[in-house]
């Protein structure tokens, strides 16, 4: 016989009644002593390893937005790399918005 969904609904009430009634088997289990686990214990908010990694991001966050301030405003003191061979053309240190850019980078 196939079951359908309201037989499977029905079913499901008479368990919950069943577990709920005094003679179940669920007031046994209680009878000897069987209890339940309690929930697992939290760090409270803001603190532990993920608030500390959280706090370094911040940190560096904050010193990446102020770099990028300093060299908007043309006050950095970050160079470009000679050895680097994508800013080799003289335009990346002639030209004061490449040198912006590659500062940026």
């Amino acid at each position: 016989m196939l079951r359908t969904r309201k037989d499977t609904v029905m079913v499901a009430k008479k368990t919950k009644k069943d577990a709920a009634s005094p003679g179940s088997q669920g007031s046994e289990d209680s009878a000897q002593g069987a209890q339940r686990p309690e929930p697992a214990q939290s760090a409270p908010l803001g603190t532990g390893p993920s608030a500390s990694a959280a706090d370094a991001i911040a940190r560096e966050s904050l010193r990446l937005y102020n770099e990028w301030i300093k060299i908007i405003w043309g006050t950095s003191d970050r160079e470009i790399s000679p050895k680097d061979p994508r800013f080799a053309d003289s335009a990346w240190r002639d030209n004061p918005v490449y040198h912006r850019i590659g500062q940026a980078t």
